[in-house]
């Protein structure tokens, strides 16, 4: 189930189909290179690996903006 869910968000996100406000994204951004990632290799371990450790560097870059812009958000 976890494949097909990462299959449907990169085929949301490179190839336009089913329609989402992510559509469009160009392929040498963040999110095209991880669309490009997902939809050839969505079914193995390897990239879910991968995938897993953008998404520790995302949150981690979240939280540091958190950090630094401390209370009043």
């Amino acid at each position: 189930m976890s494949g097909l869910l990462i299959l449907q968000h990169s085929t949301s996100e490179i190839l336009g189909f089913p329609t989402s406000q992510m559509s469009g994204v160009s392929i040498a951004s963040l999110g095209g290179i991880a669309g490009v990632t997902e939809l050839i290799f969505s079914v193995s371990r390897l990239p879910a690996f991968i995938l897993s450790g953008l998404m520790a560097a995302l949150y981690s870059l979240g939280f540091l903006y958190l950090a630094a812009a401390g209370q009043g958000l």
